[in-house]
């Protein structure tokens, strides 16, 4: 992911040190590019990436971006994004708060086999949503039906 052109792109513009300050104006100018792009395609609330930011952040958005939730970014990367490790998060939650997780985002093998990987380390709760799905089987489907969680699918996600 790291490696993908709209990653290096960004990287042009603004380097991300780990801090995940989105405060700072050129990160800050992204975010809100990012928040226009989903306003305009007919999304009004989005998860951001980087949680616990100061709340003239989210003030500041044209779109409803969720300030209480826990999540990491997926199984295959980790939390790169800063945080805890999965099980740390979902523990976070207490079962009441969103655990956000991207899964299935390829249809590779790696990132068809992340579910069962998921489901081993008891992740998939009622809270649990996963973001992109495109790589679910039929089986997987429902077994996030019997759970109650929730898929924001995305198929096309990062064609941008």
């Amino acid at each position: 992911m790291k490696d993908s052109y709209s990653f290096q792109e960004r990287n042009k513009y603004w380097f991300n040190d780990g801090s995940f300050q989105l405060l700072e104006p050129k990160a800050y100018s992204i975010a809100r590019l990012g928040a226009y792009k989903n306003l305009f395609s007919g999304c009004g609330i989005v998860h951001d990436h980087a949680p616990l930011q100061l709340d003239a952040y989210y003030d500041a958005m044209p779109i409803i971006v969720p300030k209480h939730f826990r999540q990491c970014h997926s199984i295959t990367l980790g939390n790169w994004w800063g945080g805890g490790s999965p099980e740390e998060e979902m523990a976070m939650t207490k079962g009441k708060m969103p655990f956000i997780i991207h899964l299935g985002e390829g249809t590779d093998e790696v990132t068809k086999a992340e579910f069962a990987l998921l489901d081993e380390r008891k992740l998939l709760m009622a809270n649990t949503m996963m973001i992109h799905g495109i790589a679910f089987s039929k089986k997987e489907i429902r077994r996030i039906a019997d759970v109650g969680a929730t898929v924001c699918w995305c198929p096309g996600s990062n064609y941008y």
